[in-house]
C-alpha cells in the first residue's frame, strides 16, 4: 500500500521528489512545483494550514487524495484543512463510500470500481478512456461556485452509483441507497484552477489508485501523471515515457464480464445452428 511505484513514475516524467515535514520547516520550499497530500492520517497543525494556504495564495498547486473516513483516518478530518478548502475553493469530501455495482471491476463488489465517464480535461484525462482507471473504497467529492475558482470533474461514477452514508452497514457487508445518500454518477476526483492567483488543485476522494498495488492497473499512472505534470504546468511531463515493466491488466465491470459468459455460452450453440440450417437448405435444394 506504499507509493513507491507512484514516486518512481515522477522521477521518471524528471521530476524531483522529496518528502516534506511541515511540522518542522516553516513553508513549503520555494522551489516546489507541486504539494503532494495522499492518504492523510494526522490532523494538521494550524502552521501546517497556513503554510499551505500561502504556497497556493502565491500561486502553487496542490494534489490531495484523501480516503473515505475509518477508525485511523478520523483525526485527519478535525483539522482545519477540510473549511479552507469549502471556504477559498469551494471544494470538498462526502463523508460516504461510493458504492457502484453497474461498473464493479469484474469478480468485486461495488466499493472497487472502474471509472464510467472521464471529463473533458485534454491533459489530464487523455487516452483514459482507452485503459480505464480503478478505484478501490473511494469517497465523492462535492464542488460549489466560487469566485475566480474554475472546478472540472475528471472521473465519474455510473448513474446507478451512490454515496453510502450510513457506516453500520457497511461494518455489516452491506449498502443500500437512502434518501441521504448522493446519487450518480458521482465525481471521483477534480481539478481547479484559481484564476486570479493562478494556483491549482487536484482532489480525489481515494488514494488506493496511486499505490504500489493498483498504480499499473489500466490507466491509472496516467491519471496520476498527468494529473501532477497539469498542476505543474508542465505539458512536456505529462507524456511519460512507456517503461516495459508496466504491467496492463485488462479492466472488465461485471456487467462485461457477463457479457462475455453469456457470449461464450449463446454463440457456439448458434454457430452450430447456423452452420446445420445451411447444410439442410443446401440438400433440400
Amino acid at each position: 500500500d506504499g507509493l513507491r511505484d507512484a514516486a518512481d513514475f515522477l522521477r521518471s516524467a524528471g521530476f524531483t521528489v522529496n518528502e516534506l515535514n511541515l511540522a518542522v520547516e516553516t513553508a513549503v520550499p520555494a522551489d516546489a512545483n507541486v504539494l503532494l497530500l495522499i492518504d492523510q492520517f494526522a490532523p494538521l497543525q494550524a502552521a501546517e494550514i497556513d503554510a499551505i494556504a500561502t504556497y497556493l495564495n502565491n500561486g502553487g498547486s496542490r494534489f490531495l487524495a484523501r480516503d473515505p473516513v475509518d477508525q485511523d483516518r478520523a483525526p485527519a478530518e478535525e483539522d482545519g484543512l477540510a473549511a479552507y478548502l469549502g471556504e477559498i475553493w469551494g471544494v470538498g469530501l462526502r463523508q460516504d463510500v461510493i458504492f457502484d455495482q453497474d461498473f464493479a471491476q469484474a469478480g468485486q463488489i461495488g466499493f472497487q470500481f472502474l471509472g464510467a465517464q472521464y471529463g473533458l480535461s485534454p491533459i489530464i484525462t487523455a487516452d483514459l478512456s482507452r485503459f480505464g482507471t480503478i478505484f478501490a473504497v473511494a469517497r465523492s467529492v462535492a464542488t460549489s461556485p466560487t469566485a475566480d475558482v474554475i472546478p472540472a470533474s475528471l472521473v465519474l461514477t455510473s448513474e446507478l452509483a451512490w454515496g453510502e452514508t450510513n457506516m453500520a452497514l457497511l461494518t455489516a457487508g452491506e449498502a443500500a441507497p437512502n434518501g441521504s445518500d448522493a446519487n450518480g454518477p458521482l465525481v471521483v476526483g477534480s481539478s481547479l484552477q484559481n484564476e486570479a492567483t493562478g494556483a491549482r488543485l487536484v482532489i480525489f476522494g481515494d488514494s488506493d489508485f496511486v499505490d504500489n498495488e493498483l498504480i499499473t492497473a489500466g490507466g491509472n499512472n496516467l491519471l496520476f501523471s498527468n494529473a501532477v505534470g497539469w498542476l505543474a504546468g508542465n505539458e512536456t511531463a505529462v507524456s511519460l515515457p512507456t517503461s516495459p515493466a508496466i504491467e496492463r491488466r485488462i479492466l472488465l465491470t461485471q456487467a462485461q464480464l457477463r457479457g462475455l459468459q453469456l457470449i461464450g455460452l449463446l454463440l457456439p450453440p448458434l454457430l452450430l445452428l447456423a452452420v446445420g440450417g445451411r447444410v439442410w437448405w443446401q440438400r433440400r435444394k
